[in-house]
């Protein structure tokens, strides 16, 4: 290292250095306030005017951190990437206060005491360390690991201008309230430390250098479902296709899959959110393709100009690792775990590269559980093949499951209504003493290999410890277990030198132990995502098992039913197994509290209406606005569908919780007829919609005017020939490809339909050819973009919806 400095005194002037010699800095500070926002701001405004890229995270921890501060940073504009740690939701004390600074000759990061704020940087008794040393050295590259997981991470969310509103008002109220002491901020621990092993001569590096298998199978070849697969995106290339989605259960072999499929691509990227996933993949390929030039580029590896690049998401998405490739470096990118996908940080690689073609994979794309990912991939997916056929196929083992009564209250576990904390959970599980029925159901039930998931790391570790005790042989892993003690513990699973590991979280994605024959679920089932990979972790294939036993503890806690969904099982048939949709040799068994409580919780469930106005709310504090029909459907937590169902259209969904401006709802109210009549009238054929918006492309102040089939063939034509799968919705003896037949194929349908059947809504006079969409309303400028816009929002919803139905795009 070329300097290690103790600062006491007057933080600015190193933050001004800093900042001022910096291309890219990472500010994460459990506190700001306005005073020291003041002091750096004039920095700051710099920095974002030489390109500099600039990300800031800070907490709700106690509402200490000032809106007015938040808002300063949020407008200086889009060289700034504000998230917000939501400590008061989940429960966990937000304390960090690390400054992190690189270009491209060295970096420079300071840990320590001091918030962001006046007397934090300038006057006050503050204790930091200040590292500085070439760009790519191992603190460096840890605390960027480090703040772009937690960055990224489930409990943060944006800062736009709809979640800082929010957040003010709830500074408000809290700064109201006589209850709030300061000197509660000094009641927790720090909370962001980094893991010094000098072993390794400095921080402990979380992963194992890459070592590839010599030993390469070069008669490796796709098995039936690859083989099935292949042929399907074969063919949706053909059909001219950009971008595919193919779903495949756990265990079947996606890594492999994308693999021989990249054979007719020259330059490969592949992308994923955990170093073991790119590991793993890397040796996949490499076993296939070893003649190929491949590398890792994540916090560790710096890898690019290669024929294969596995990239780590976090790393790539950094504006400054983005910006070194061209556009149109990769031919081919593959997004594995595509579920995530929808996050910022997919989005922006995502956005960025042309590819030949985009690859999602995944495994659970189901909507129940968050974004719907299909829009990514242009609503096309390739092929898919669930969990329930894949046992079917014996591709992957049945399974056993027993439905065990968990008598733990969650109704009096503190929680966001997403979420349990975490260390509420676990005292009261520790007061509940589940524990003994937990060990009396293993006993009972186990076979020879089990993971155990937890809630927490206490949990894990608290069960590792009770079953130590009662003469088991067990351990227990988390996030934080060196890779070391992991490998450790997976080979002493394999060779039943140990009976169970309790984990958290660790074994969802990339990690296998096919020889797995029991699972042990004691967390409450807050994801169905989460629950479908922890449960292939199971089904594996091995010589060493004909099935796979699942102990699930199901109590009160929130969506306890959507893992039940999963098996086809209702309120009108729990405890019918004869009328449950599984396998062959698949059987569940629940106990009878089980049964009681799920038709219990049924009963007093949420209304729909309610949880798509919660799905509305989350995805607007996400975009910050409004969000637009189509994006409700695409990437809402409930179907969107259920709006036309409960209120007729999106815009009644928006009037009824007061979503609208006030000259928006009065110029709704008169023309509601008209808009529940583009929703609601039928589609047996794409065209009544696609017609809609050939006129609207006119432009906004042409399109309510009369118009003629001719004029609108010309836009009609180009919405089939512009995506290959729209032509699947063509007449055979329709030519679309001629403008005048398109134009007589207008006149009888879809005008003379949609006005037929409009009750004077829409006129169109055949004999003339005159066509008016708006014949009963008076137009003024600012309810035509009103208007213009709502039939965009209802049209395009409508389009995707109805192609994603039919043909499965």
């Amino acid at each position: 290292m070329k300097e290690i400095k103790v600062i006491t005194s007057d933080l600015y002037d190193n933050l001004k250095n800093y900042i001022e010699k910096s291309d890219q800095m990472f500010l994460l500070v459990s506190f700001i306030m306005n005073s020291g926002v003041e002091k750096i701001l004039p920095l700051l405004k710099n920095a974002v005017e030489r390109g500099v890229d600039i990300k800031i995270l800070t907490g709700d921890y106690l509402y200490v951190t000032e809106p007015i501060a938040i808002k300063k940073l949020y407008n200086l504009g889009e060289g700034v990437e504000m998230r917000l740690f939501q400590s008061q939701s989940n429960g966990r004390s937000f304390h960090p206060k690390v400054y992190a600074f690189e270009n491209e000759a060295e970096s420079s990061v300071v840990i320590g005491s001091s918030n962001l704020s006046a007397s934090g940087i300038t006057s006050g008794i503050e204790w930091n360390i200040a590292i500085e040393d070439e760009a790519e050295n191992n603190v460096y590259i840890e605390v960027i690991n480090e703040f772009m997981n937690l960055f990224y991470s489930e409990f943060t969310i944006p800062i736009n201008s709809l979640s800082l509103n929010e957040y003010k008002l709830k500074y408000d109220d809290h700064k109201n309230d006589d209850s709030f002491r300061v000197d509660d901020i000094f009641k927790e621990s720090e909370s962001f430390l980094l893991r010094i092993d000098e072993s390794n001569g400095g921080v402990e590096k979380k992963f194992e250098d890459k070592e590839f298998d010599k030993k390469l199978n070069q008669n490796i070849k796709p098995h039936a479902i690859q083989e099935e697969a292949l042929f399907e995106l074969k063919k949706t290339i053909e059909e001219g296709y950009e971008a595919a989605l193919v779903v495949m259960a756990t265990g079947l072999g996606k890594t492999y899959l994308s693999a021989f499929f990249s054979n007719q691509f020259k330059k490969i990227l592949f992308i994923a959110h955990r170093r073991e996933i790119l590991s793993q993949a890397q040796k996949t390929y490499f076993s296939i393709f070893p003649n190929k030039s491949n590398g890792i580029l994540d916090g560790y590896d710096k890898n690019s100009d290669v024929d294969i690049l596995f990239a780590s998401v976090q790393t790539l998405s950094l504006k400054k690792n983005l910006l070194k490739f061209d556009q149109k470096n990769f031919d081919l990118i593959i997004v594995d775990e595509f579920h995530h996908a929808a996050a910022n940080s997919y989005q922006k690689i995502i956005d960025y590269f042309e590819p030949q073609f985009l690859m999602g994979l995944t495994a659970t794309p189901d909507r129940m559980d968050g974004k719907d990912i299909y829009g990514l991939c242009d609503g096309n997916l390739a092929y898919q093949i669930d969990l329930f056929e894949a046992i079917n196929r014996n591709f992957l083992v049945p399974f056993e499951y027993f439905g065990v009564y968990d008598n733990l209250d969650y109704s009096k576990i503190k929680s966001n209504l997403k979420r349990y904390n975490k260390d509420d959970l676990f005292l009261k599980f520790k007061e509940n003493g589940n524990a003994d029925k937990i060990l009396e159901k293993w006993v009972l039930y186990k076979k020879t290999r089990t993971i155990g998931f937890c809630s927490s790391v206490k949990q894990a570790d608290f069960m590792n410890d009770y079953f130590s005790e009662k003469g088991f042989k067990s351990m227990s892993l988390t996030g934080g277990s060196s890779r070391e003690i992991r490998r450790t513990a997976i080979e002493k699973l394999k060779n039943l030198e140990i009976e169970i590991i309790f984990t958290v979280d660790l074994f969802n994605e990339g990690v296998d132990i096919p020889a797995v024959d029991t699972l042990l679920f004691i967390r409450p089932t807050e994801s169905l995502t989460v629950f479908i990979q922890q449960l292939g972790r199971g089904l594996r294939l091995s010589e060493e098992k004909d099935f796979c036993r699942i102990i699930d503890f199901a109590g009160n806690y929130f969506n306890v039913d959507i893992k039940f969904k999963l098996f086809g099982i209702n309120e009108g048939n729990i405890g019918n197994d004869k009328k449950y949709t599984l396998p062959e040799k698949c059987r569940i068994e629940f106990d009878m509290d089980v049964i009681n409580l799920y038709k219990e919780l049924m009963r007093v469930k949420k209304p729909r209406k309610l949880l798509i106005f919660e799905a509305y709310k989350e995805l607007k504090l996400e975009l910050g606005r409004r969000p637009t029909y189509l994006e409700m459907s695409l990437l809402g937590k409930e179907d969107a569908r259920i709006i036309k169902q409960e209120w007729k259209s999106y815009l009644g969904f928006l009037l009824y919780y007061n979503e609208l401006s006030s000259d928006e709802e009065s110029f709704f109210i008169e023309n509601k007829d008209f808009i529940e009549l583009i929703e609601k009238t039928t589609m047996t054929k794409s065209y009544k919609m696609v017609l809609i918006q050939s006129i609207l492309l006119m432009g906004s102040e042409r399109w309510f005017k009369p118009t003629s089939s001719y004029e609108c063939a010309r836009n009609f034509q180009n919405f089939y020939l512009s995506k290959p799968y729209r032509n699947k919705d063509v007449p055979a003896n329709l030519n679309i490809k001629n403008e005048k037949s398109v134009a007589k194929r207008i006149k009888e349908m879809p005008m003379d339909k949609i006005s037929g059947s409009s009750k004077g809504l829409i006129q169109y006079d055949k004999i003339n050819d005159i066509f008016i969409l708006l014949p009963k309303v008076k137009i003024r400028s600012k309810e035509s973009d009103f208007l213009y816009d709502w039939l965009w929002e209802i049209t395009d919803y409508r389009v995707h919806l109805y192609f994603e139905r039919k043909y499965g795009h």
